[in-house]
């Protein structure tokens, strides 16, 4: 009876767990969308939440296309990078936290260029939730030290 519930508890164990590996990449993300496809996403769901005009999602559609072809090969590089256990410097982290910030200032930029005053605003308010709700849960995952 011993030997049957120890085995049952390793059956269930390795069943768990190669449920959770077919169901998510190493970055808990179901699916790979190509950058048009992000793109278009992205822009949808701003279009939805910021009720964006015909003329407005497609200048956004065009932003945001924009800024995620720039991302992608820093996006697989770092990737590259951290699978085969390489930490950047101070030097290169900082040059990276600069370009990033620069290059949030630039679509920034542009985007308040294209919506209106209410929506730039209410743009803001949701971009400033979402990032501060990110960097609470990273927080708590480096914490319990689930981080990947």
């Amino acid at each position: 009876m011993k030997k049957l519930a120890i085995v049952l508890v390793v059956l269930l164990g390795f069943g768990a767990y190669s449920q959770n590996q077919s169901l998510c990449n190493d970055r808990g993300i179901k699916n790979q969308f190509t950058v048009e496809q992000n793109a278009d996403l992205r822009s949808k769901r701003m279009a939805l939440h910021l009720d964006l005009n015909s003329d407005q999602q497609k200048k956004v559609y065009k932003l945001v296309l924009k800024q995620a072809q720039d991302l992608a090969p820093l996006k697989t590089q770092m990737l590259k990078d951290r699978l085969a256990g390489k930490q950047p410097t101070s030097d290169e982290h900082f040059s990276l936290m600069t370009k990033g910030l620069d290059a949030k200032l630039v679509f920034q930029n542009e985007l308040k260029s294209i919506l209106t005053p209410t929506q730039f605003e209410n743009w803001k308010k949701n971009n400033e939730t979402t990032v501060k709700s990110h960097f609470n849960k990273s927080k708590k995952n480096h914490q319990r030290g689930t981080f990947k």
